[in-house]
């Protein structure tokens, strides 16, 4: 996934990432960015509970295994 800040301040916003097609079913490891891979919990329907710091005119790069 890739998400876009085109905003000129930096925001922070909970997003809910739906997984349900890729197949993973309880839990998945989540990278976004430059920063160290995540292992977070699916809910019932395949979502991803996640906190996205996104830089003013930024955007970050969210890969799913």
């Amino acid at each position: 996934a890739m998400l876009y800040n085109p905003l000129p301040t930096p925001i922070i916003r909970r997003i809910k990432l739906p997984l349900y097609y890729t197949g993973l079913s309880k839990k998945a490891t989540i990278q976004m960015g430059e920063e160290a891979p995540q292992k977070v919990r699916l809910d019932k329907d395949g979502h991803a509970l996640l906190d996205i710091r996104l830089p003013a005119g930024g955007y970050v790069a969210i890969v799913v295994k």
